[in-house]
């Protein structure tokens, strides 16, 4: 399965990437999958998530300080919480935010994983 992540804002805006693994890290530092810099978006700094797929689908798990929202809903800074195709996360009230899409497996093949 691919995954696409379409940056909707911030310092990244317009930014595809595609990922072909099950785990993909995001957040407010430079060892994760998805990194933004807190120097020029400022919402991401202490923030830190994972997306997975299990048996249930995909999911994001808070790892980090704060709150995300996942389209207008808050995330409990603890716990996980699905995602489907469409989906935006934002990382703070000051964003930056990202759409999850899934894709046909053809799309992926130049893609990263």
């Amino acid at each position: 399965m691919v995954v696409e992540l379409l940056i909707l804002s911030g310092s990244r805006l317009g930014e595809r990437l595609k990922f072909t693994h099950e785990a993909i890290s995001i957040g407010g530092g430079k060892h994760w999958d998805v990194c933004f810099d807190a120097k020029h978006d400022p919402g991401a700094k202490g923030k830190r998530a994972r997306i997975l797929a299990d048996q249930f689908g995909w999911r994001i798990h808070n790892d980090g300080a704060g709150a995300w929202i996942i389209n207008q809903d808050l995330l409990p800074p603890t716990g996980a919480y699905p995602l489907r195709a469409g989906d935006i996360v934002r990382l703070s009230e000051f964003g930056p935010d990202v759409r999850f899409m899934i894709l046909p497996e053809a799309e992926g093949a130049a893609g990263k994983g």
